[in-house]
């Protein structure tokens, strides 16, 4: 049963984490396109979402942040 609970936790991490993102972007450029939404909800790992989170934070619009995103994703 403990070993379901950290999944459940690391699971609710991970949520938080991808929402945190998605919701940066929102705030500082509006609309987020669909195709970077499901990008970000295909992410497994939260460290991967904490980098995205930064790079949301300091990307000057979408476009830039999209270039960001690969080629967080991709690594």
């Amino acid at each position: 049963m403990e070993k379901g609970m950290e999944k459940g936790m690391e699971q609710g991490r991970l949520s938080y984490a991808q929402e945190s993102v998605l919701d940066t972007l929102d705030i500082r450029f509006g609309s987020v396109p669909e195709s970077v939404k499901n990008v970000i909800g295909s992410v497994l790992e939260v460290e991967i979402c904490k980098k995205l989170h930064r790079a949301a934070i300091r990307a000057s619009s979408m476009e830039e942040f999209s270039a960001q995103m690969t080629g967080l994703v991709d690594d």
